[in-house]
């Protein structure tokens, strides 16, 4: 009876392992190392114009909020206003929720969701 609960505990504890190591977090979907809390990501176009987008990430490396900075302030023409902000639910890591917010109005523009359909990248 012991050896039948020992190859059972061996068998759950192989499942619930392979499960959770299953979903990739999006620190490594982005090809990032570490534990950083924030990634800050400047792209400057041809024209000379930027956009700045400031990603935070939970003790796991998961999104949790995008900050977009892409409009323009015209008192302070080098200087970038936040325009929309991408909120994730974090709860379920294999169907993750999202809403973008206008960052001025805080109306929420767009919801929808993210969910897991493979095990590799």
């Amino acid at each position: 009876m012991k050896i039948i609960l020992s190859y059972l505990f061996i068998a759950l504890y192989t499942l619930v392992s392979c499960q959770e190591k299953s979903i990739v977090n999006d620190l490594k979907f982005s090809n990032y190392e570490g534990h950083p809390k924030k990634i800050t990501e400047i792209v400057t176009f041809s024209n000379q114009d930027v956009d700045k987008s400031i990603s935070y990430f939970d003790k796991d490396g998961f999104l949790t909020k995008i900050e977009s900075y892409n409009t323009i302030n015209s008192e302070f023409p080098d200087r970038r206003l936040i325009s929309d902000i991408l909120i994730y639910d974090i709860k379920n890591k294999a169907k993750r929720t999202f809403k973008s917010m206008n960052a001025e109005s805080k109306k929420v523009d767009v919801t929808g969701y993210f969910e897991k359909v493979s095990d590799s990248l």
